[in-house]
């Protein structure tokens, strides 16, 4: 079994039951297998279905911080005081497929590597919520 399941059955134990319900009210059918999927297939619009119909929504995850530059004082110059520049910096991000409460579940189907890398950085920005994720 996965950590995460751990974790969200001990932290989260009502959403970990809604979790459960859903996957195992879930079945694959093989017509959703035969057809094309498109944006999203006939079997991830059911899945997901399952967890609209329990609360859970779909989320979209975008990121804004501050990038600081603090160009240290040279004192043979007589400078005494850091240099500091700062710029906003925003990444117009992705969809989480399904979220509620601090549980996110993204299904998929036809994963790419960066993608999952971008997944497992926002799944760990979200578990830390209250903390800055991309320091």
């Amino acid at each position: 079994m996965n950590l995460g399941v751990f974790i969200v059955r001990a932290t989260n134990p009502n959403l970990f039951d809604e979790l459960v319900k859903a996957l195992n009210d879930f079945e694959i059918l093989s017509k959703d297998l035969l057809l094309a999927g498109g944006q999203e297939s006939t079997l991830a619009r059911r899945f997901n279905e399952g967890f609209r119909s329990l609360g859970w929504r779909e989320a979209r995850v975008d990121t804004d911080i501050e990038l600081k530059l603090r160009i240290m004082p040279y004192k043979p110059a007589g400078e005494t005081k850091p240099t500091v520049t700062s710029s906003p910096v925003s990444n117009k991000g992705c969809k989480v497929d399904n979220f509620k409460g601090r549980v996110a579940l993204d299904l998929e189907w036809n994963a790419k590597d960066g993608n999952l890398d971008r997944d497992i950085r926002i799944m760990a920005c979200l578990s830390l919520k209250q903390r800055r994720c991309l320091q």
